[in-house]
């Protein structure tokens, strides 16, 4: 593997197909140019470009390896391969860790992907959208009526994808929400009642915004509330290439994102490799 620059790491993510690699764009950007940066290396394999991380947190390794598609004729296996045997030595060396290898890619490849443990992403042009009357902008003064929204999906949701995704809702939106420009908005019926909660963000530099996480309580389920929250995002950039990714096994999620006119685009599959 040739080792690279984080520069040149991003220019590929950027040059290749910049929809699929938009989301971890935007992270890497915060998380290894922001001021808790993490300790990362980059390289070049195999028409792969991959950022390799170990680092010592709460009393455990943990290793984490993301190889990207960033040619037409990567050969992902053999990129796993050159990765593993650096995964293996940093597990050899720490007996307490966890080791996570995270593939992204699209085409033909990404069909396969649809019968692994993953996310299916989504894109779709931006839109102007008459904003719904319903929907309002929500704040963490606002933090006891989302847990209600949120905690009822975990609870009912009978997949795992589906508890993991309420169940960090707010370790995402509350504790990175502001490094990563995270809006909520919430629907409430005439009464007042929130019903359903969305986030989405920005991203400039890439002319891009992100759908990030849709919640409707049960008894708002059925009456086109996900859908006057998608728009109304929507709404706010309307000139923005709009990116969703939903789970694998998260049917509801994926069926409202094409009935709000997102296609698929790509996916990530998760390797556990302990």
């Amino acid at each position: 593997m040739k080792k690279i620059t984080r520069d040149e790491f991003m220019q590929a993510l950027r040059d290749y197909h910049p929809t699929l690699h938009a989301e971890l764009y935007t992270n890497y950007r915060h998380w290894y140019y922001g001021d808790e940066t993490l300790d990362a290396e980059f390289f070049s394999a195999n028409g792969c470009a991959i950022a390799y991380s170990a680092y010592e947190y709460e009393g455990k390794f943990h290793i984490t390896c993301y190889i990207h598609e960033v040619s037409d004729d990567c050969d992902f296996a053999e990129a796993c391969r050159k990765c593993k045997k650096m995964t293996d030595t940093d597990c050899a060396a720490h007996e307490n860790h966890t080791c996570d290898i995270c593939l992204i890619h699209h085409g033909e490849l990404s069909e396969e992907l649809n019968k692994f443990l993953g996310f299916r992403k989504f894109v779709r042009m931006g839109e102007a959208f008459a904003p719904d009357p319903h929907v309002v902008p929500l704040t963490r003064e606002n933090s006891e009526e989302i847990k209600k929204i949120c905690d009822p999906s975990a609870l009912e949701s009978d997949t795992w994808f589906g508890k993991m995704e309420a169940e960090s809702f707010f370790g995402w939106n509350f504790d990175w929400g502001d490094s990563q420009g995270i809006r909520f908005l919430g629907y409430r019926d005439e009464s007042g009642k929130l019903l359903g909660i969305a986030t989405w963000s920005s991203e400039d530099e890439l002319n891009i915004a992100w759908l990030h996480d849709i919640f409707v309580s049960p008894e708002g389920r059925g009456r086109g509330i996900g859908k006057s929250l998608v728009r109304t995002a929507i709404s706010h950039v309307p000139d923005r290439l709009w990116n969703y990714q939903a789970a694998r096994d998260n049917a509801p999620s994926i069926a409202l994102a094409k009935s709000c006119g997102f296609t698929f685009s790509g996916a990530n599959l998760f390797v556990y490799a302990d």
